[in-house]
């Protein structure tokens, strides 16, 4: 390939430094260093100036919709990727790519269809992390909203790689693998079935039960968890609830920050309210939640009495009567103390759960 022979003759160091921590902030951000690296690829080729008007749509941080299906620059771009074995080439092309396909919905509909999906699913597979990242971002970007490209990524085989960059060690890779998985999941069984299939449930509590686990990464899983859950069949159900994960979720609501307590307690009701009577995890393990839950009271936070209530509806229904918990633990006293609370919506719930506990049904 010509744009191999023009990057390794090249003396010019290679800037692969993004400043890019998640998809909000790449957007915000869009540098177009490495669509100028390619720019001076194809400007020095003996095709300099059949591509003249491509490279120069390179330069701008906005190429036009035209100008990139005039110049098939796109095409040029996939192609390299697909061929190259340049390792610093697999990165620019895949840093490019997720730049184009972030500027609009035209854009990424360029990019999509220009074939590039399977080149970024096999660039999942290469040595360098900072290239499994940059093609992460920039599937989590193409498939946004289309079912046809999430069924497309799956099938090329995203999966797998996908499981095991959710589970490394550093968050930047973290976080768009999660991205990516967390779309995977939406709207189809049979990509549930793939998930579950390559190990996805192992991987969600190996994350779940890491030391100083990034905040957002611990997010991304329990929600990622929360999609299983929803978008399963019946069968890919019973499979997340045998995986008895529930002393991994209540280790998320052991942790510090409040967003991921929140997370961690929804995740809970969402595969209690998914789980069949008979298949209800132990009456210890809902006593231990709600004692735990209780013990949160003193945050005043409505989320905590919510989630409580909740709880406590969803197992009358079961007739599994756990407000024993809760009307002897020592959070009751804080109940009723937050019945009078100036905060109308916190005494409202605190009212219903206090007298849910203290009815004749006990």
């Amino acid at each position: 390939m010509f744009l191999l022979d023009v990057i390794k003759s090249s003396k010019q160091p290679h800037n692969n430094k993004m400043g890019i921590k998640n998809s909000t902030q790449k957007k915000q951000n869009l540098r177009v260093n490495d669509l100028q690296q390619i720019q001076k690829a194809f400007s020095q080729t003996e095709e300099q100036q059949r591509d003249s008007d491509a490279c120069s749509i390179c330069t701008s941080s906005h190429p036009s919709i035209g100008k990139l299906s005039e110049s098939r620059t796109l095409l040029k771009m996939v192609r390299c990727l697909r061929d190259t074995k340049c390792p610093q080439l697999r990165l620019q092309l895949s840093s490019a790519l997720f730049a184009i396909s972030a500027l609009s919905e035209q854009h990424r509909l360029l990019v999509a269809q220009s074939g590039a999906l399977p080149c970024l699913v096999c660039a999942l597979y290469c040595d360098d992390l900072r290239t499994c990242e940059m093609a992460a971002w920039a599937l989590a970007t193409i498939i946004k909203n289309s079912p046809r490209e999430r069924d497309l990524v799956a099938a090329y085989g995203a999966t797998l790689p996908l499981a095991a960059l959710m589970c490394n060690s550093r968050a930047e890779i973290q976080r768009p693998a999660l991205e990516v998985l967390q779309q995977l999941s939406l709207g189809s069984p049979h990509r549930v079935g793939l998930l579950l299939k390559n190990n996805i449930l192992p991987n969600i509590r190996l994350v779940l039960f890491q030391q100083r686990t990034d905040p957002d990464v611990l997010i991304r899983t329990l929600i990622l968890l929360r999609y299983l859950i929803q978008e399963g069949n019946r069968s890919q159900k019973f499979e997340v609830i045998n995986a008895d994960l529930f002393p991994a979720l209540i280790h998320g609501l052991c942790r510090n920050e409040a967003p991921v307590k929140r997370v961690a307690a929804g995740t809970i009701f969402q595969l209690l309210s998914a789980a069949p009577p008979f298949a209800v995890c132990s009456t210890e393990r809902i006593a231990h939640i709600l004692f735990f839950l209780c013990d949160h009271l003193i945050t005043e936070e409505l989320w905590v009495l919510q989630i409580i209530y909740d709880v406590l509806v969803l197992l009358e229904k079961y007739a599994i009567d756990m407000r024993y918990v809760v009307r002897y633990s020592d959070g009751f006293e804080k109940l009723e103390e937050m019945q009078r609370s100036a905060n109308k919506e916190l005494s409202l719930v605190a009212i219903d759960i206090v007298a849910l506990c203290t009815s004749n049904l006990i």
